[in-house]
């Protein structure tokens, strides 16, 4: 996958894995995602498209990746479904 914004690098990556991704379309707004050009286990493929973007994740029980942003200066976190 070539380098480009990181909503279309997620949704490549959520069809390619057949995992679902949760989390709102302004947590990826104004980010991109490296180029990414090896075959990887997804949670380390996740992992290398958000490493410059400041966001991580967490497994749900489902399977799912739920995407975290960084706190905000209230201590709250933005992660619903999208």
């Amino acid at each position: 996958m070539d380098a480009q914004s990181l909503s279309s690098a997620l949704s490549v990556f959520a069809r390619q894995s057949g995992r679902q991704l949760l989390y709102t379309p302004d947590l990826t707004q104004g980010r991109r995602a490296p180029a990414l050009h090896e075959t990887l286990p997804p949670e380390l493929a996740l992992s290398r498209l958000l490493r410059s973007s400041g966001l991580t994740f967490r497994q749900t029980p489902s399977g799912a990746f739920l995407l975290i942003a960084p706190r905000d200066r209230g201590g709250r976190t933005h992660t619903t479904s999208s």
